[in-house]
């Protein structure tokens, strides 16, 4: 999928680096919004939703690979998520 990026393993360490900081910046985003629907009294779905209308090719390649996957099994990820 990522073959034709240039300098892929120097930037990211390979396809998996790629999908996990595409998942931080879902994550960041959602976090914000989050936070911004807390204080307005949104709903958490509706900001999901939202985000989701907003960043739908960001979803789609989130939803096609094992994001968790790549997340959970790195230490560094696992140390910054507790």
């Amino acid at each position: 999928m990522f073959d034709d990026l240039p300098e892929l393993e120097r930037l990211f360490g390979g396809p998996d680096g790629v999908l996990l900081a595409l998942r931080n910046r879902w994550e960041n985003h959602l976090t914000a919004k989050m936070e911004n629907a807390m204080e307005q009294g949104g709903l958490a779905v509706e900001v999901y939703a939202e985000l989701c209308a907003e960043q739908p090719v960001l979803r789609a390649i989130l939803d096609a690979y094992d994001t968790d996957r790549l997340y959970f099994r790195r230490p560094r990820a696992r140390a910054m998520a507790s």
